[in-house]
């Protein structure tokens, strides 16, 4: 299997544990959050050159602390791609994400299936979703170098 940027390279920085978050209060998931983006802003003012950060988390509360790392963020270019969610509902109406409008360097991304039809579970919108891309069954390799979808 090969990619379309074969050559980049790829800092993982998990913010969440294996309950994905699942299990904190609120400001407990913001304060991993933005130690998360506190740690990408910190490379990347140390010369690694970041310039995209994939958040496969969308839902969060809104905070003063994480709404300055966005800012600092937007600030070094580091462009910031968002889940629109699999809640099934319109992002335009029932828009529960951190991210929106408000910040030029973010881009939120919906499913897409083989078909390039939305699947059921996948968030839409307008306004509150810039694109989709494929979502179901989409090949990767696990850690043992073999392929599941």
């Amino acid at each position: 299997m090969s990619g379309v940027a074969g050559s980049a390279k790829v800092m993982a920085v998990r913010i969440f544990g294996s309950d994905n978050g699942s299990q904190r209060t609120v400001r407990e998931g913001i304060t991993v959050i933005v130690e998360g983006f506190n740690f990408v802003i910190q490379q990347k003012r140390r010369g690694v050159k970041l310039r995209v950060a994939s958040n496969s988390w969308s839902s969060v509360t809104k905070s003063a602390a994480l709404d300055d790392a966005l800012r600092i963020l937007e600030e070094e270019g580091v462009l910031l791609v968002f889940s629109a969610g699999n809640d099934a509902v319109s992002n335009d109406e029932n828009w529960s994400t951190v991210v929106s409008d408000d910040y030029a360097n973010v881009i939120v991304v919906a499913a897409t299936d083989q078909i390039d039809v939305r699947p059921n579970f996948s968030n839409w919108g307008q306004s509150g979703v810039d694109l989709a891309a494929p979502g179901v069954n989409v090949p990767t390799l696990r850690t043992n170098r073999s392929y599941i979808t």
